[in-house]
């Protein structure tokens, strides 16, 4: 990871960060749930997503298909394409590709903003929550891609074996798998990765292997960041 090196547009990127010194930062389902609607937002919306805390209880979000809606007749250029993401209790990370200058770096900070707002209101603190700048590596290669998806696609893993044993990483709702597997419907760039396999189950069983993506050359980093 080099903080130095920019951000190019139509480059694909694994951008990460994780809480201030490595806190939680989704304590509850309805704080994954909010980062997620967040995550979707600013992706199809320049329009501030509300800090207020009850927006989800009192269903005041908006859906990534009304805003799609809405935003087609502004002629609202996303950001950033989502290739795959998880989000984790301390940690999140995201693949995406730049698709305009600085995309990238404005998406992160308005999510980055917009949830630390709603999180310090709703548990009554202050300051940043997140450990500094978000961190990011760009995709060289496509074993690189298909790798990272895996090794994102796993991060849930010890927690998955804590639970029921019929909970399958495809089950893990706060990971882009279930869309990858057809379960759920998320607008992802997910074609990228899966038109490297015959079928979503060959796919399947790719996440399922026991191997390492930071094997691949480039992305020993992962054993170095969350």
């Amino acid at each position: 990871m080099n903080r130095k090196e920019k951000l190019v547009t139509e480059q694909i990127y694994h951008v990460y960060n994780r809480g201030v010194e490595k806190r939680i930062i989704f304590t509850y389902e309805h704080d994954y749930r909010r980062f997620i609607d967040c995550a979707f937002h600013y992706l199809f919306s320049n329009e501030r997503y509300s800090d207020a805390v009850n927006s989800l209880e009192n269903g005041l979000t908006t859906t990534f298909r009304e805003v799609t809606s809405r935003n087609e007749a502004e002629d609202f250029v996303r950001p950033v394409d989502i290739i795959a993401y998880c989000l984790m209790p301390n940690h999140i990370h995201f693949l995406v590709k730049q698709l305009v200058d600085r995309g990238i770096s404005k998406y992160v900070h308005k999510i980055s903003t917009s949830f630390t707002n709603y999180f310090n209101l709703k548990y009554d603190r202050v300051g940043s929550l997140f450990q500094g700048p978000f961190k990011y590596k760009r995709i060289e290669t496509e074993e690189q891609l298909l790798y990272l998806t895996k090794y994102i696609h796993r991060n849930p893993l010890e927690i998955i074996r804590g639970a029921d044993s019929t909970f399958g990483l495809g089950d893990y709702p706060w990971s882009s798998l279930p869309a990858y597997l057809g379960t759920v419907e998320e607008p992802l760039l997910k074609e990228l990765v899966l038109a490297s396999y015959p079928s979503v189950e060959a796919y399947r069983n790719f996440v399922a292997e026991e191997d390492i993506p930071n094997k691949v050359e480039g992305l020993g980093y992962l054993n170095l960041e969350s």
